[in-house]
């Protein structure tokens, strides 16, 4: 799954928006709003690159500690600019937010080494202690939320070998990619202040390690990681990361409060055989990780994908329904088991079910229930709202999940009619697939290609969203990278506009 499009996603929306910076609330006044950012001073002329310096911050401290920073850097002539709402600190730090952009809700701008320096030892007395997320690949003033890393402080653009846009600083007389995660290009000397916090840094973190080895990254959002590894002992092991102080989800519960529910989840089903058996629990440097054994990775989602019977030359429908049954009906014989102690799952999908001889295992506890109290709110794929999961939940779920395995993109689709049609339909293409010169679909309501054409033209015209000139077809999160891109598909109709429209 590519997360980049998760953070384009806003309750209450049918398309993917833009962050949205409107409310305003945040910064002293003065300045220059632009965007999400607001920027002091209102004009600035800056170097092309230099060190950074970014604030990190929770949403509850968003108010005070942009205030103290902006206070700073106004005394010290240092430009800055900061996100300009409540809001828009709370989304920047959600669970898929950009982990790039992550605990960047203040970036000041020093014009050299020395100012730089003075910066930062002026925000570290004011920000002793002060929480905040930490940003992957920037060196951390120990004991702040303060970052730093050499980057560009204008924008300029360029492309890569793919021909996508992206950001360049200068360096000497180069123009060479301005790499998120990087602390320094390798052509940059690093001032001996910075050397100095890297020492810091680095006597910090020295006795903090996970003792595992053969570490592969299996998926990562801006709430954390998922990693199977090996064990100082030789035992395989999946680790479950909460990244401190950020991933927050609708209801404000961050990554931690929903790994350490997940924990105290997995150690009520253990010993069951229907989930992870949880190992151990730790928290070290900026992140708390959960150490579980590794059921593999047979999810009823990637044998679905492998033996669907339309994606097979020489198919076996009747096989592939009979084992659909069997899956089924061992999920359901774990969830009993689940429910029988308290648990409610909250997220059964086929993407969160491990098959292993026939026994079926649930993984990804962290939307669950336990004795009814729900700690997760709005992380779930399957469900809505903001209850806490019940048994007849997960039945329901387990039931779409049904629907997945015979028709998988009827998953997708909300309107119980609409997935019951194309369900039905899945099912009579899997038993039509075994039948000889079963034929060719006709086209529907016997029209002709040219009759669909003209339908479909008409179609797209009359979905054409007036209220936004500028995305009258929503669609891929494209359209906000580039200048445009919202019309794409009425220029393709204005160039193909059937003879009888």
């Amino acid at each position: 799954m590519d997360t980049r499009y998760l953070q384009y996603v806003q309750p209450g929306e049918d398309f993917y928006v833009e962050l949205d910076g409107s409310d305003d609330d945040l910064g002293p006044s003065g300045g220059r709003r632009q965007g999400v950012w607001a920027f002091h001073p209102a004009r600035v002329d800056l170097p092309l690159a230099g060190w950074k310096v970014h604030v990190s911050v929770i949403p509850q401290r968003a108010a005070a500690v942009i205030d103290r920073t902006v206070g700073i850097c106004r005394e010290l002539g240092i430009a800055c600019k900061h996100l300009r709402s409540r809001e828009l600190v709370r989304q920047t730090q959600a669970k898929y937010s950009s982990l790039e952009a992550a605990g960047k809700v203040i970036t000041c701008y020093p014009v050299d080494d020395e100012q730089a320096e003075i910066l930062v030892e002026s925000l570290r007395a004011a920000l002793h202690a002060e929480p905040g997320a930490s940003i992957p690949g920037e060196l951390r003033v120990p004991g702040t939320p303060i970052h730093l890393r050499f980057g560009a402080f204008q924008p300029r653009w360029g492309t890569d070998p793919e021909g996508h846009a992206i950001p360049m600083v200068r360096v000497g007389d180069r123009w060479i990619p301005d790499v998120r995660g990087r602390l320094v290009p390798p052509q940059v000397s690093v001032p001996a202040f910075i050397e100095r916090l890297q020492a810091e840094a680095s006597v910090e973190e020295s006795g903090e390690r996970l003792d595992i080895t053969q570490v592969e990254l299996l998926h990562r959002s801006n709430a954390g990681g998922v990693y199977r590894a090996v064990a100082g002992d030789g035992t395989p092991v999946v680790l479950k990361e909460a990244r401190h102080f950020t991933g927050y989800d609708l209801g404000g519960a961050s990554a931690t409060d929903r790994l350490r529910h997940e924990h105290e989840t997995l150690c009520r089903l253990k010993g069951l055989g229907v989930a992870p058996e949880p190992l151990a629990y730790e928290s070290v440097g900026s992140s708390d990780f959960m150490t579980m054994t590794d059921l593999g990775s047979a999810s009823v989602q990637k044998m679905v994908v492998q033996q669907h019977p339309s994606v097979l030359d020489d198919p076996d429908p009747r096989a592939f329904l009979d084992w659909t049954d069997q899956v089924l009906a061992a999920v359901h014989s774990t969830l009993q088991a689940c429910h029988a102690v308290g648990v409610a799952h909250g997220d059964v999908h086929a993407g969160n079910v491990v098959l292993h001889d026939g026994i079926a295992r649930l993984i990804d506890f962290e939307s669950a229930s336990l004795d009814g109290h729900a700690v997760a709110s709005g992380v779930s794929a399957v469900r809505s709202g903001d209850h806490a999961p019940m048994p007849a939940d997960d039945l329901e779920d387990l039931r779409r999940m049904e629907d997945f395995m015979i028709q998988p993109p009827a998953s997708l689709v909300a309107e119980d009619d609409v997935r019951g049609d194309m369900v039905e339909a899945g099912r009579h293409d899997i038993t039509d697939l075994a039948v000889e010169g079963a034929g060719v679909p006709s086209f529907p309501g016997g029209r002709s290609p040219e009759e669909l054409d003209d339908a479909l033209y008409r179609g797209l015209v009359s979905g054409a969203r007036t209220e936004d000139p500028s995305r009258p077809f929503p669609g891929d999160i494209v359209q906000f990278a580039r200048p445009g891109a919202g019309v794409g598909l009425c220029m393709a109709l204005q160039a193909s506009v059937p003879p009888s429209a």
